[in-house]
């Protein structure tokens, strides 16, 4: 209808009707323009908050694996130190027998939380990482996600470790004691007499000797996972406007603070 009045006011040289309808023309696409603008920015901030409510489900979870994760390594650590004190203290083998024999198990044992970046990798291989707008945020997914990629190219050195440390004690435990504590039966009983016999097969074991002084060492494991730990906090904390953010991440330090206490 614009076009037909602007087409006759050119058709008839009236002028001034060729301004008003011209200057409706104008207006009118840019209004629709702004409006398409809107509708965007609109749908890409609902789309931002989707995204977001996603990563931050997951960072809850990261959470709660990652302090599991550090308890883990710091019981090894303490199962490193008691076979190494037992070398030169029998004792302790004779008061404790099955923490003994749960030590020889599981001293090398490795524990890496299980990360969920599913939602950051689905916005990275969308191309889709500007969603979301703040850039702080951005900073520090990306900041948070490499640490842990980081951590996994060492995978191969914990890996190796542990089998080699699995090698090195066969022997010390007799068959029947193994199937004992694979998987672990807390009610399991060994009286102190087996123990003190596996104290002296684990002493002749010089190779198996080092792996424990090894063992008794998760500090870097401890270090890693708490940087990763503090990292997820971090970025759990910084948009307050959603506040499912702090309380998820508050649950899952309950349920691990419960679980501890337990």
């Amino acid at each position: 209808m614009i076009l037909q009045r602007l087409a006759l006011g050119l058709k008839t040289q009236d002028w001034n009707a060729v301004v008003i309808e011209g200057l409706v023309l104008v207006v009118g696409v840019f209004v629709g323009l702004q409006v398409n603008s809107w509708n965007d920015a609109r749908q890409d901030r609902l789309s931002e908050r989707h995204y977001l409510e996603r990563i931050y489900d997951e960072l809850a979870a990261d959470i709660l694996d990652i302090e599991q994760g550090i308890q883990a390594a710091e019981s090894r650590a303490e199962m490193g130190r008691l076979l190494i004190a037992a070398l030169d203290n029998d004792d302790l083998v004779s008061a404790d027998p099955r923490a003994f024999f749960r030590a020889i198990e599981q001293a090398a044992y490795t524990y890496s939380p299980a990360i969920s970046d599913f939602t950051f990798q689905e916005l990275k291989y969308d191309g889709k990482i500007g969603i979301i707008s703040d850039d702080e945020i951005r900073w520090a997914l990306t900041r948070y996600y490499k640490l842990i990629e980081n951590f996994g190219q060492w995978s191969y050195r914990r890996e190796h470790f542990q089998n080699t440390y699995g090698d090195r004690k066969l022997g010390i435990l007799t068959p029947d004691q193994s199937a004992k504590l694979e998987p672990y039966d807390a009610d399991a009983e060994f009286t102190r007499e087996e123990a003190l016999e596996a104290l002296e097969r684990m002493k002749a074991r010089p190779g198996f000797i080092e792996q424990i002084y090894r063992a008794s060492n998760h500090s870097q494991a401890v270090s890693n996972y708490a940087d990763w730990r503090d990292a997820a906090r971090y970025i759990c904390s910084m948009n307050p406007g959603l506040a499912f953010m702090r309380s998820s991440a508050s649950n899952a330090s309950s349920r691990v603070n419960s679980a501890s206490a337990s």
